[in-house]
């Protein structure tokens, strides 16, 4: 409309209450700006947000059509009002289903759609099209925005006020703000509008009476006492008394908690308390005063009226889905105390069934759509109760027409439900047993009328004519292959059937023949539905099995085999009932599978003819049966159409081959098959395929079996003169997969070292005839396990070989452009490398196994290896790549740790030599003193590691390691990484032992160092401790956090370790830690003290005049921090910081200190703003405070602040009134 036209108010009403709706709905957003109604460019309103973009809504008070869409989008063009990221919102009580379904689905089928949209009987042109996009419906009428504005300004309000006050405050603001707003083309401001109803809100505090800065909150509590032994007529509760205290979350927590207790109350009386409840975070305990009431028939028909009110829209519908549960277990408890509501309840049922305001809402529909299914799951188990445990008939009828009028039963399949609740089958399934005959063929005109409603959707042309659409396939799940019919089949109709069947044999026999089976194609229809053919099954394979009609139940399967129509497809369903049925003699089963062999060109029709024919040839007691389903399984592996059918990850020849293996007399025909099938193009040429690594553990499988058999397979595929991904792979991988030491030396032997030597040993030679890198990361592996085995010498020479591998390059991989698998580009930034992968990097895991003393009678074989290694870790430490000299310190970790050892059967003799042991130090400061892994982090902190297992240095050495670590030049940390805020403090979390230990602990060490070993010289700490207070006092909060969390566990570790091996005392150990915690208690930081509260938690018992001194100057400085920095903006981030279990340290203050410091120190906690949460064990310094006879005047004055934060200690005050007087 124009500023001529905006005087014309037809359809103002709705157009008012919807551009209310909306922007009440995007007020508690931070980034809405403002509303603007009857803009100069014609749209009725348009809401407008901080970064630019604008919804643009159109509100109108007629159905949409396909022009009126058309109409309305040349209007938005032809004003060129739409920018990018802008949306369209057209509002109206329904659109046309065939337009919306067309529009929505237009960016997703641009052709299909756009000709539709574009023909003569629509013309939509070009630029209609490009705005589709943008375009969103929002179909609601003006009841319902008129029940979201309510719903909305009472959440805004924050306060109850009576029914008809709200809609007198929702009536106004719409007129003012709106109606006239539209009128002069106005902008309603967020901010202001706020402001506005923040105005309101204080008049309505105001008019009850009582001042906005509250009394006390002792005579508050009071007063709520007085309500409570109050049970008359409702007037004694005033509606301006519900206001106030509904305003104040912790007074009506109080009396709801009270009310609570009760099971006296006389609802009724109540009424505006209940009403100002459900508006609140605490209607989730108003049901539940209603439940426990139940007692009287006057209390279940209030308790049931007023959960109808409820549902029509007065409550908190950001709970809604609480308040419908509640309200269902509430219609529950009625229905078990008495039937005589039991049309009411139902009737409520429907209501919680029911689209409610919530569901209306346009900015949960854009951002945040509720998922329903939780809440109608736990309604429908209330219904499900009802129909059981009711005796009225009539309301059972009632019962099965709604919940067939309500719920798709056509659509869910499988254990898991997205339109229907599994209750809701399982009444139709107690429906249908009741009388089978009859009521499976009412079903059935209930299914068929469903899915004919569903293929209406799709257009007039689209009927149901038997056969289903769509509907479920097989799945996987590991291994676990199944199919699920439609559940209203598996669900309702096979259970009655069965239940038939379970009667009498014959007639459920008749039955289905007569009424469910149709065999050939052309007779399927709306009245002979395929889904009864489905449903059918189960008791077709029973009398194929052993029943009296056994052949004419072949016949009918057989028929339903060959059938190639039908979702599910029916041979899917057999088969896989026919793999379950351990009692089908093999006979019957091979004789149904034959019948797919046969139709389908001996190729298996699905997964579970492959996995019975498996069996079969694996476990078959029947030779000739055994025979004929191998000779199946050989041909499939020479057939190209089998490698067709087979999907990734799905069952396939190797399943079989691997089945076979399990049979000893099956080893050749395994052997035999699984030879055919790598001989195949299908293997060789399939580089992509993920089944390599079944088919390496089947080959690794065979070399177990027959080991001469393997290895003549691995000597073959390697002799190809050209190896393919899937070759390469098949021969590496596979001797990862042997576990036994002896075949694994044999392998090497026989196979590996032939190979290499072969190639001369050479890299480049190997590298040319495996270029898969992956493939060569598994002969890296398995020298890793030869490692393990002890086999040392082989897997050194492996690793010798490998160690110049081109693996990894520190470019992008030409198959990860985006570098996603670049751990050079990774650890460059400072990231972890939590995977371990690449060539090289497994030849440091490999020498890692080396170098790790297993077999100390084969001591001289770990030396060597150690040598020889250190050799091969200078070149991993120095390497281009910054993640293999990460690995590289992995290795070195093992070499620190045994670097000054001794054997433990002489404990004279070194492990390594001095020499050796001097070349781990000088390899591990090479790695130290670069300077280009002092700008990273990941290799800096597995450095940390290295030398917190050497600590037997030099003081220069010991300075100059602690240096290099406080340097800081690594990138700056982007918050939401994993680990502390700066790298800095990464590193120091590992290295931070070391300065404690060279600071205190390094003189009380090596005091038994050997005369004949090199000399460690003297050891001043001084210089050492001075560095250490730097640290705990260093500016950045994080590397404070890891001192405070070294030195609050330095006394368990101290408490752990044997009493004769410890360097200080227990005791001593606390006096130290809090000698230097109690450095860092002089500006706060929440993690810096929960960690020094921690400590005074854990040690306050063994050492209380320490830990009290260090926790009463946190709380000075802690209390200081709040009262200076708590605001209404950073107050719910905050108010969990002080410490959990103040209680207990009150309480042990109190029986320590007696009850001077006790109230002191509860004073001080008290006394911090309200917001703050002091405690979470308050209640027991509460309990001391009970039992406090002196000091009266402070007692009363903590008991005032303690009744401001919550009034429940209201009575625990009054228990001291009683024990002081």
């Amino acid at each position: 409309m124009t500023r001529s036209g905006q005087s014309n108010y037809s359809g103002v009403n709705a157009q008012a209450w919807a551009a209310m709706s909306m922007f009440l709905q995007f007020t508690g957003r931070g980034d809405f700006r403002y509303i603007g109604f009857e803009g100069e460019k014609l749209e009725d309103f348009h809401l407008v947000f901080s970064d630019g973009r604008k919804m643009i809504c159109e509100s109108k008070s007629y159905n949409l059509n396909y022009s009126d869409i058309r109409n309305i989008l040349d209007k938005i063009h032809n004003h060129n009002m739409v920018n990018e990221g802008d949306e369209i919102v057209l509002i109206c009580k329904t659109v046309n289903k065939n337009a919306k379904t067309e529009i929505e689905r237009y960016q997703y089928n641009k052709g299909r759609f756009g000709t539709k949209l574009t023909s003569p009987r629509h013309g939509y042109k070009d630029y209609h099209l490009n705005l589709l996009s943008k375009v969103k419906f929002w179909e609601v009428s003006k009841d319902i925005n008129q029940k979201l504005v309510e719903a909305l300004i009472a959440r805004h309000l924050g306060v109850w006020v009576p029914e008809e006050a709200l809609k007198d405050i929702t009536a106004n603001i719409v007129l003012e703000e709106v109606y006239h707003g539209s009128a002069k083309g106005d902008k309603l401001n967020r901010t202001t509008f706020l402001k506005k109803l923040q105005e309101k809100k204080a008049q309505i505090l105001n008019y009850s009476g009582y001042e906005v800065d509250r009394l006390t909150a002792e005579k508050d509590v009071e007063d709520l006492i007085g309500i409570l032994k109050s049970n008359k007529d409702t007037t004694q509760i005033i509606a301006s008394k519900i206001s106030d205290i509904s305003r104040n979350p912790s007074e009506f927590n109080f009396l709801i908690t009270r009310l609570k207790e009760r099971t006296d109350l006389d609802l009724g009386y109540w009424k505006q308390l209940w009403e100002a409840s459900v508006r609140s975070f605490l209607v989730l305990h108003v049901f539940d005063i209603f439940g426990n009431n139940l007692a009287t028939k006057e209390n279940q028909k209030y308790a049931l009226q007023f959960s109808s009110k409820v549902l029509e829209g007065s409550y908190e519908y950001f709970r809604e889905d609480f308040i419908k549960k509640d309200i269902s277990e509430l219609c529950k408890k009625v229905f078990d105390k008495s039937h005589a509501f039991e049309n009411e309840i139902f009737q409520i049922i429907k209501k919680l069934l029911s689209p409610t305001i919530s569901d209306f809402l346009f900015s949960e529909k854009s951002f945040n759509a509720n998922d329903k299914s939780w809440e109608r799951d736990e309604i429908s188990k209330v219904i499900e109760h009802i129909y059981n445990k009711t005796n009225t008939e009539s309301l059972k009828d009632q019962i099965i027409s709604y919940l067939g009028d309500t719920f798709n039963l056509v659509g869910d399949y499988g254990r898991h439900w997205f339109y229907t609740p599994p209750s809701v089958f399982s009444i139709f399934c107690s429906y249908a047993k009741e009388r089978p005959k009859k009521r499976i063929l009412i079903l059935k005109k209930i299914y068929t009328r469903q899915y004919n409603n569903h293929y209406n959707e799709y257009g007039s042309t689209f009927k149901f004519l038997g056969w289903e659409g769509s509907g479920s396939g097989i799945s996987q799940m590991g291994s676990d292959f199944s199919i699920s019919d439609n559940n209203f089949v598996s669900l309702i109709i096979q259970p009655a059937l069965l239940t038939l069947y379970a009667k009498d044999k014959q007639k459920a026999w008749e039955f289905i023949v007569e009424h469910c089976v149709t065999t050939d194609i052309g007779q399927v229809s709306d009245d002979r539905p395929d889904f009864l053919n489905r449903a059918a099954i189960p008791i077709l394979i029973s009398e194929y099995k052993n029943g009296n009609h056994s052949i004419e139940a072949f016949h009918i399967l057989k028929s339903f085999i060959e059938m190639g129509k039908g979702i599910p497809w029916k041979p899917d369903l057999i088969y896989q009932a026919v793999r379950n049925d351990n009692a089908l003699s093999n006979v019957k089963r091979w004789k149904l599978v034959k019948v797919s062999l046969e139709k389908y060109k001996n190729l298996p029709v699905n997964v579970f003819v492959q996995q019975i024919i498996s069996d079969l040839a694996s476990k078959s007691n029947n030779e000739e049966i055994q025979l004929e389903a191998t000779r199946v399984i050989k041909s499939w592996s020479k057939d190209p159409d089998y490698a067709k059918r087979s999907i990734t990850d799905s069952y396939d020849i190797v399943d079989n081959i691997s089945k076979l293996l399990d049979n000893p007399k099956k080893v050749d025909d395994a052997i035999e098959v699984f030879s055919n099938y790598i001989s195949s193009p299908d293997f060789i040429e399939n580089d992509d395929s993920w089944r390599i690594w079944d088919e390496a553990r089947t080959l690794a499988k065979i070399l177990e079996k027959d080991f001469v058999k393997g290895i003549d397979i691995l000597k073959s595929v390697s002799s190809c003169e050209k190896l393919s991904q899937n070759q390469q792979n098949l021969v590496s991988a596979s001797l990862t997969d042997i576990s036994n030491g002896e075949l694994l030396k044999q392998i090497y032997d026989e196979f590996v070292f032939p190979e290499f030597n072969s190639l001369g040993n050479n890299i480049q030679k190997i590298e040319l005839k495996y270029p898969h890198r992956y493939a060569r990361e598994q002969f890296v592996r398995f020298a890793e396990k030869l490692a393990e085995e002890k086999y040392l010498t082989e897997a050194l020479s492996m690793v010798k070989i490998f160690i110049d591998d081109s693996d990894p390059i520190v470019e992008n991989y030409s198959d990860d452009k985006e570098g996603a698998f670049n751990e050079h580009d990774k650890i460059k930034k400072g990231e972890d490398s939590m995977t371990i992968h690449t060539v090289r990097g497994y030849c440091a895991w490999a020498i890692q196994k080396m170098i790790v003393p297993r077999d100390f009678t084969k001591v001289e074989d770990t030396r060597r290896a150690i040598e020889e290694s250190i050799f091969l870790l200078k070149k991993l430490s120095t390497d281009k790549n910054f993640y293999i000299r990460v690995q590289a310190t992995i290795p070195l970790i093992e070499l620190a740790k045994n670097r000054n050892t001794v054997l433990p059967e002489n404990r004279s003799e070194r492990f390594l030599s001095i020499k050796t042991a001097e070349e781990i130090k000088n390899l591990a400061f090479i790695m130290l003193r670069d300077n280009t892994n002092h700008k990273l982090p990941t290799v800096m902190k597995h450095l940390a590691m290295v030398f917190s297992h050497m600590r037997s240095l030099s003081q220069d050495e010991a300075y100059e390691v602690l240096g290099i670590f406080t340097k800081d030049e690594y990138p700056d940390k982007d918050r939401g990484k994993r680990g502390h805020e700066s790298f800095l403090a990464d590193v120091l979390d590992e290295a931070s032992p070391l300065f404690i230990f060279f600071a205190e602990f390094r003189n009380y060490s090596f005091k038994d160092w050997p005369i004949d070993w090199p000399p460690l010289g003297n050891f001043n700490e001084e210089p050492f401790r001075n560095l250490l207070v730097k640290m705990v006092l260093h500016e950045d909060f994080a590397v404070r956090r890891v001192f405070a969390w070294q030195f609050a566990r330095i006394p368990l570790e101290i408490k752990n370790i044997n009493i004769d091996k410890r360097t200080i005392t227990f005791s001593d150990a606390i006096v130290l830690s809090a000698k230097y915690l109690e450095k860092m208690t002089g500006e706060y930081n929440h993690e810096v003290f929960e960690n020094i509260y921690r400590f005074v938690s854990d040690y306050i018992s063994d050492a209380f005049d320490v830990c009290f001194n260090l926790w009463s100057k946190c709380i000075d400085t802690e209390s200081k921090f709040f009262k200076e920095n708590l605001t209404k903006e950073n107050w719910i981030e905050l108010h969990w910081w002080p410490y959990f279990y103040n209680g207990k340290i009150l309480v042990e203050i109190a029986q320590r200190k007696g009850d001077r410091v006790f109230l002191d120190y509860f004073r001080k906690l008290v006394e911090y703003p309200l917001e703050v949460d002091i405690a979470n064990d308050l209640d027991d310094a509460v309990n001391v405070l009970i039992d406090t006879k002196t000091n009266h005047t402070e007692v009363e004055q903590i008991f005032a602040r303690l009744i401001s934060r919550n009034p429940k200690y209201y009575d625990d005050k009054k228990k001291w009134e009683l024990k002081k007087s």
